[in-house]
């Protein structure tokens, strides 16, 4: 009696499917790496726009005798990725203000903004201080 003997290692076969189930794990891999970054790129620049928010807001509450509006807002440098618009409303009670600031950007080909809003309110006792 005969025995058949084969070669050691792996057919044809098995080689392919190895090559492609690591294809297909790879490419899964990539691909979450890939959105990752963006997911990370984006969430940078929602927290500088943050930061320019907030420190347009600052400014303008800096002076808590002098009525938003008459506040200027801080400039943007010519050539600035972020820029900044600023909306000082009056509200119908005495001597409050609603403060908006807008920072809108371009990150790759989308224009993105955030906003960021809140009451001020100007004391009585303002009245009797000359600023």
């Amino acid at each position: 009696m005969r025995t058949r003997r084969t070669a050691p290692g792996f057919s044809i076969l098995e080689v392919l499917i190895g090559t492609a189930l690591l294809a297909v794990v790879a490419l899964a891999i990539f691909t979450a790496f890939a959105i990752g970054v963006r997911a990370l790129a984006l969430a940078g620049g929602m927290n500088a726009a943050l930061g320019i928010g907030e420190q347009t807001l600052a400014a303008l509450m800096a002076g808590r005798c002098r009525a938003p509006d008459d506040a200027p807002p801080p400039a943007d440098p010519p050539g600035a990725r972020y820029r900044r618009e600023v909306a000082v409303v009056p509200r119908p009670e005495p001597g409050q203000w609603e403060i908006t600031a807008t920072v809108t950007w371009v990150q790759g080909q989308q224009r993105r903004s955030i906003s960021l809003a809140t009451l001020s309110y100007l004391p009585r006792v303002c009245e009797w201080v000359t600023p």
